[in-house]
């Protein structure tokens, strides 16, 4: 049963902006349940996911389904613990201790539990990597800020939500509401849930699984997003190229930045034939590199950073010393189940 459909272009699905700003005071009811967790683990720049020893308590919202049925009539949804929805899954309220969560779930119902576990995983893997890229390429941005070759104006920071992140899969049977399962499948994919002020500009799109990029945006959002996902294939050496980028503004201590999450990508692993689906189900392999770069026309933080093809010199790096044949983002292959 296939994940999606993978012809539709995901820039023309855009998830239904939540209209859930904060769960500080939800009051809904919520039932237990006990999960192992697998996180996010990066050692010598290598992605992994790795167990965690003990099990924990993680409360699931139990009215979500009358949410969904909600959303899709167009009546109100909040306090019900539905979140929204995207074009593959849904996302519900979820805590674990005092830790707010979005639990991930496909939505459709047709898959086996090993097909839930699998995708999910590659989108925990994916989401790591696109977290590890996006240190290194505002490393660049901010070193360019302070050069003087680049306004901070003239680009927004991005982070991807990997904070707390993890597949949680269901230990025991499953408590049931009204006859079914709180969850329709045992392992879901956790994140930090993002709340934003009503005068935010909320949930907002800008690149497609293809990696075309939103025309509504502004010039320093437009460029950021298509430099970052040219800068992914070249300092990964044309193993990876991360795109479908969407977030919510975050204005945090540390940073303002666009919290993105739920990338998707294409690799050089993947095979048609199915003997190696690279990064998930949306990979389409070099085919869809070689279609994003045969579009993408490198913009002026491109060519600042040495991304664009005239600043690349013989050994491979750019002017700024970008090396592409560095083994950035590598993933540990050996944890596959």
């Amino acid at each position: 049963m296939p994940w999606v459909n993978p012809k539709i272009d995901l820039l023309d699905v855009i998830s239904r902006p939540s209209e859930v700003k904060s769960y500080s005071t939800f009051e809904g009811k919520m039932i237990p349940i006990t999960v192992k967790k697998r996180i996010l683990s990066s050692e010598c720049e290598l992605i992994k996911i790795e167990d965690v020893p003990d099990t924990v308590e993680v409360l699931v919202t139990e009215d979500w389904r009358d949410g969904l049925e909600l959303a899709k009539a167009g009546k109100p949804f909040y306090g019900s613990g539905y979140i929204g929805d995207g074009f593959s899954k849904i996302a519900i309220y979820g805590r674990e201790g005092e830790h707010s969560l979005a639990l991930c779930i496909p939505k459709q119902s047709k898959h086996t539990e090993n097909e839930v576990k699998y995708y999910l995983e590659c989108e925990l893997r994916i989401t790591g990597l696109a977290q590890q890229f996006a240190i290194s390429f505002m490393d660049c941005m901010n070193k360019a800020v302070q050069d003087r070759t680049i306004r901070r104006n003239n680009f927004v920071n991005i982070r991807f939500n990997t904070d707390g992140m993890f597949i949680g899969t269901l230990v025991g049977k499953a408590p049931s509401i009204s006859l079914e399962p709180v969850l329709p499948y045992d392992t879901f994919l956790a994140t930090k849930f993002l709340p934003h002020p009503p005068q935010s500009r909320g949930f907002q799109k800008f690149t497609g699984s293809a990696g075309d990029v939103e025309p509504s945006l502004r010039p320093s959002e437009q460029n950021t997003m298509d430099a970052f996902q040219h800068y992914t294939y070249r300092m990964s050496g044309g193993k990876f190229l991360i795109t479908d980028l969407q977030g919510i503004w975050s204005d945090s201590a540390d940073v303002s930045c666009w919290m993105l999450f739920d990338p998707q990508g294409h690799s050089s692993e993947f095979r048609s034939d199915g003997t190696n689906s690279g990064l998930g189900y949306f990979d389409e392999g070099v085919r869809a590199m070689n279609d994003y770069l045969s579009r993408h026309k490198c913009n002026k933080i491109c060519t600042l950073i040495g991304l664009d093809a005239d600043s690349e010199s013989d050994d491979g790096s750019g002017k700024n010393g970008l090396d592409s044949s560095a083994k950035f983002g590598d993933t540990n292959e050996e944890d596959e189940d």
